[in-house]
């Protein structure tokens, strides 16, 4: 999974334990955030998505509850990188995720977050299937329900096929700038 160092800790997403901390000096881990941790070992309930560190320094992470999938939820959660302490919990209009390298991302020169679904076509209420809409968070103002950006129907190859994206938003810290590679579709390519 991803992760993020931040003084002496290092914060690491695992896929059934949660958001494990840490301890640089002595390798062990001091703490696991999330509630990833289920009753029922053969269904994971919660699923940590991404961790990213914002620029005024806090850490955050994205958790997506998939206790009941007509109507998963995802919350994003700031997390004081001194103190281990959770400081914020901010639920999303609508479930986002999946486990893979996050598509999560904050930016360097300004207090904002991005996420977007950039996925093979997998359905997702929020973000759709594989739509290409990148939403931006301005953090301490309301969450978005619209993104700011659509890949829309783009053309593709011909006229029967459309750009898609394919896991591929990146965020490029030296100019601010998401950028996000498309295919016309999840195998396209090689038919």
């Amino acid at each position: 999974g991803d992760m993020v160092c931040v003084g002496k800790y290092v914060f690491a997403v695992t896929q059934s334990n949660g958001l494990i901390v840490i301890d640089t000096d002595t390798d062990e881990i001091i703490k696991t955030l999330g509630t990833n941790l289920s009753t029922d070992s053969n269904k994971e309930e919660y699923s940590v998505q991404g961790v990213l560190i914002s620029s005024d320094g806090n850490v955050w992470y994205a958790e997506t509850d998939n206790s009941d999938t007509s109507n998963r939820k995802t919350y994003f959660v700031m997390v004081n990188p001194s103190t281990l302490e959770e400081c914020g919990r901010h639920l999303l209009p609508a479930g986002w995720g999946a486990w893979r390298s996050a598509n999560f991302f904050a930016s360097k020169k300004k207090n904002v977050i991005y996420w977007g679904n950039v996925g093979s076509g997998y359905k997702d209420d929020i973000l759709g299937s594989g739509t290409g809409n990148i939403y931006r968070w301005e953090i301490g103002t309301p969450l978005p329900e619209k993104p700011f950006f659509s890949l829309g129907k783009r053309p593709g190859m011909n006229e029967t096929t459309f750009q898609s994206p394919y896991a591929t938003m990146r965020y490029d810290d030296r100019t601010d700038e998401i950028w996000m590679c498309t295919t016309h579709g999840a195998s396209y390519n090689y038919r």
